[in-house]
């Protein structure tokens, strides 16, 4: 999340604009209807804690086909709403200049917190959501909501307070690296903090700090399309041959053919 590409007031106009026209207006939900929406989610949910592009897509599917089944349950606004705020964030962190996401994410996120106030998924959503179009301050403000407690132990939302937070998540002196610092404690493999921490690694041109996180996703990660993108990064910044660095992208583009970045990259290759 390093840019503003949408200002606030074009999202809050987006928002007054389609109203309620982003998903269709609640219907009344059958007993059936629900537990359908319910078993749907937890599938979702089980594919989501993989965190990998495919496993994502997959859960939006799901996510989506529940909201059709139960358009008034919490988990699923939140969690819907989550994941269309990552994919918004995995858009610009490669450079893709724009996202189909931000407005559903921010209109999914405040549904579910109108429905239930105090529920941690829906405050996480809003915080996402409000990262999402840049209002840094007030997404920490939900978030810190979720750490009050000791026990607490999300790797996500200190992952997300990383991102809103000042510094380099690469300093652990900085804010940004004191929340990556404690999401790496709670889960070493997480794998959109690993992913973050490989790419400023390479903007910086701390080839040898990259090569440690990249070895990292392919200990833990070895089938993810990410990993042809991000070898093809640092062979680019090492000065690799032009045609490894392009073969690299074009099994990026293979791997992962629907992705905005492969049609961003195509450019690159031809």
């Amino acid at each position: 999340m390093r840019q503003k590409f949408f200002s606030v007031l074009v999202i809050s106009m987006l928002m007054i604009l389609l109203g309620n026209q982003v998903f269709p207006k609640s219907k009344d939900t059958s007993l059936k209807d629900k537990q359908e929406a319910a078993i749907m989610y937890q599938e979702a949910q089980t594919l989501y804690n993989k965190l990998d592009s495919k496993s994502l897509k997959l859960a939006n599917i799901k996510l989506e086909n529940a909201l059709e089944l139960d358009p008034k349950n919490v988990k699923v606004l939140a969690r819907l709403s989550i994941l269309y705020s990552h994919f918004t964030y995995r858009d610009w962190h490669f450079g893709v200049r724009h996202s189909d996401y931000i407005t559903k994410a921010t209109e999914l996120a405040y549904r579910a917190l109108k429905i239930d106030n105090k529920n941690p998924l829906a405050i996480k959503a809003v915080g996402a959501s409000l990262l999402v179009v840049w209002k840094r301050k007030e997404a920490i403000k939900e978030l810190k909501k979720l750490t009050v407690k000791k026990a607490f132990s999300d790797p996500e939302v200190f992952y997300l307070l990383a991102c809103a937070s000042n510094g380099s998540m690469l300093n652990r002196s900085t804010e940004a690296g004191k929340y990556a610092k404690k999401a790496l404690e709670l889960d070493p493999k997480f794998l959109w903090l690993i992913e973050d921490m490989l790419m400023l690694s390479i903007y910086k041109k701390d080839l040898t700090t990259a090569a440690r996180y990249f070895k990292t996703l392919e200990e833990n990660y070895p089938t993810i399309p990410n990993i042809y993108f991000y070898r093809a990064m640092i062979l680019l910044h090492k000065g690799g041959l032009l045609p490894e660095v392009k073969k690299n992208l074009k099994r990026f583009t293979k791997e992962d053919p629907n992705s905005n970045l492969s049609g961003y990259i195509q450019q690159f290759i031809k």
